[in-house]
């Protein structure tokens, strides 16, 4: 069976870079996996702006950054391979899941890990969803309306 990497699924997957983003969160049902993310953006991105400077160390951010989600709808099945409590920062309180290490297809079946866990999912095609896309008006010649660009 061939392995297809998210970045050649449709709905512009190939707008993000999953191992460089964050999930904040993570929910589980019987019929849906949602990942709250705040994705890392690349150039194919239609509302794209570069990341800010780095500072005279070369210190900064290599991406810009969008909240979003990852969403599997209509789950026929769902099978952790393993599960990882994530990192909860004693201070603060904050939580930590890391990012997505690895995400991609093999027939029906969508494999995901992270520093959260290792997931099998069957279901509907995945959904990515960005907050600021979603929240444009829908005029003519917004480039949030344009399809995603394919890869070439």
């Amino acid at each position: 069976m061939e392995r297809v990497p998210y970045t050649e699924f449709p709905g512009g997957f190939n707008q993000v870079v999953l191992e460089e983003s964050f999930v904040l969160n993570l929910k589980t049902t019987m019929s849906f996996v949602d990942f709250q993310m705040q994705f890392a953006i690349n150039e194919n991105y239609p509302l794209y702006t570069p990341p800010p400077e780095k500072d005279e160390d070369g210190d900064g951010p290599d991406y810009s950054f969008r909240r979003g989600r990852l969403f599997f709808p209509n789950m026929e099945q769902v099978r952790w391979q393993s599960r990882i409590q994530p990192y909860i920062d004693p201070g603060t309180g904050s939580v930590d899941y890391g990012a997505i290490d690895y995400f991609y297809r093999e027939g029906d079946t969508y494999y995901l890990a992270g520093f959260w866990g290792e997931l099998e999912i069957t279901c509907g095609e995945p959904l990515l969803e960005i907050d600021e896309l979603k929240n444009q008006p829908r005029t003519p010649g917004n480039p949030a309306d344009s399809p995603a660009p394919q890869p070439s």
